[in-house]
């Protein structure tokens, strides 16, 4: 019976038990009071730590006060005020002063500044519609998210079926999910990456399903709320090319409708801002959390020249001229490491299945692209210059939905990645923004283990790494006996 309640605790621990804390400024309340008089504050005392674990955002903050200057409408100023994109320098929407609280719209983008496309629009603004205060609109946001990563996560498991999971193996998972949801943490819920996870995973249940208007309609959308995701395209095409060869121009015209409900709103309500808002991330700087950020942070600490990083463009990035050097060489640096992702996942489809039939193979196919899309991630984490602790809620369901023994163990790496992330951003996040010792080996640490999750699931190891099924050598078998 317990086997079976994993669903339920999936749904549970999405919406409700990473959504049960405050904002700031009510936590530094109950802070105080638990801390001068516990014994007033018996069960404020008995939450505190899940109270502390799981409190609100300031990105939750920002998306409050943007829904409030989009409608027109009121909104607790000293919440909002308490969040700083930093210095922001050279896109010029970004600077511009918030409009009045007149109860009319204000077009987003051309009035009021948003760094976001249009995709999110919508789960940005639905909770304003109900709510006046931040503490309501953060927990029905809250509520959004964890629906959008509940449904990623069912979308995983049925990619699983597909595969031919075993009813033990699909309950299993539902678990695993549990585990992943509280080794990230509030972190799941607070933003709105859990939109970008949803449509990754159904953009991969579409190529499993060998669907153009699926895998292209929402890899577009997912690459119009972040960019990044648009890299699972050329690696899961190569690893099932006999296929997608002839489709390319059909898969191609459905990942531009994607990315145009994303950017054509933004291009009409304002052109200049549809620039500045390439402009904005384009001046970001190396973030201390990106593998390059860690590892000037490390140099400087042998060297005895360490300083602290700096708020700009709404993240703390690491500054200097050799780190900014190493920000602009990072879009490269990506671009060549998606390009051998895909070259290798080439060569390892073109021999993987050879001498294996029916289910079997069409087991092998999921794997394959499971892997794939999961790989490609990881090498954009790695290699990008910026690294939200956030992005890392996109592994969720792509892991989950790799079957047998190899998601097993890529399941469990991503849940080590995710605690160590968890473990420095609510316990000494001041130690990596201020580039000590402690910060900077924990951010290296958690680099060390999504590297080891690449190699895992990256092709260019399957045929060493990974023990062969029985079925693939029953199959190899059965093939030299005919």
């Amino acid at each position: 019976m317990l086997r079976r309640a994993g669903p339920f605790f999936v749904v549970f621990i999405a919406c409700v038990w990473l959504n049960q804390s405050f904002g700031l400024i009510t936590w530094e309340k109950v802070r105080c009071g638990v801390f001068t008089d516990p014994g007033a504050h018996v069960f404020d005392t008995a939450r505190y730590p899940f109270i502390f674990l799981y409190r609100r955002s300031a990105d939750e903050a920002m998306y409050y006060g943007t829904a409030a200057q989009i409608l027109g409408q009121p909104y607790e100023h000293d919440v909002f005020a308490l969040v700083s994109r930093g210095r922001v320098t050279g896109a010029p929407t970004f600077e511009s002063p918030p409009p009045s609280t007149d109860g009319h719209w204000h077009a987003p983008w051309a009035e009021v500044h948003l760094e976001y496309p249009a995709p999110v629009l919508p789960f940005v603004l639905a909770p304003k519609l109900v709510t006046a205060t931040f503490e309501g609109y953060a927990r029905l946001f809250g509520v959004m998210m964890g629906l959008c990563i509940v449904g990623s996560i069912v979308l995983a498991i049925d990619v699983l079926k597909r595969a031919g999971a075993s009813r033990r193996e699909v309950e299993g998972r539902w678990w695993l999910a549990v585990g992943l949801l509280l080794a990230q943490g509030a972190l799941t819920i607070q933003r709105l990456d859990p939109i970008v996870a949803l449509a990754m995973i159904a953009a991969v249940r579409g190529a499993v399903r060998r669907s153009p208007g699926s895998f292209g309609l929402w890899v577009g959308i997912a690459g119009a709320c972040k960019i990044m995701p648009l890299v699972l395209v050329p690696v899961i095409v190569a690893g099932d090319w006999s296929f997608w060869r002839p489709r390319l121009a059909r898969l191609t015209a459905w990942t531009a409708a994607g990315l145009a409900l994303g950017f054509v709103p933004m291009l009409a309500a304002s052109p200049a801002a549809f620039v500045d808002f390439f402009h904005y991330h384009g001046l970001r700087g190396l973030q201390v959390e990106s593998t390059f950020g860690a590892l000037v942070g490390a140099v400087r600490l042998l060297l005895g020249t360490t300083r602290p990083g700096t708020i700009s463009y709404g993240s703390f990035n690491v500054d200097g001229a050799i780190p900014d050097l190493l920000a602009r060489a990072c879009l490269p640096l990506t671009v060549a490491g998606i390009a051998l992702l895909t070259l290798s996942e080439r060569r390892a489809s073109a021999g993987d299945l050879d001498g294996i039939a029916g289910p079997a193979r069409e087991a092998q196919r999921i794997e394959q692209i499971a892997c794939a899309a999961l790989a490609a991630t990881v090498v954009v984490w790695l290699a990008g210059k910026v690294f939200s602790p956030q992005y890392l809620t996109w592994a969720i369901p792509l892991v989950l939905a790799i079957p047998g023994r190899r998601g097993l163990v890529a399941t469990w790496i991503t849940i080590a990645a995710c605690t160590l992330t968890q473990v420095y951003y609510r316990g000494f996040y001041d130690f990596v923004f201020d580039q000590r010792f402690a910060g900077v080996a924990s951010v290296l640490l958690r680099q060390a283990v999504l590297a080891a999750l690449l190699i895992w699931v990256g092709p260019w190891v399957t045929r060493w790494a990974i023990p062969r099924p029985p079925w693939r050598a029953r199959a190899n078998a059965d093939s030299l006996a005919a």
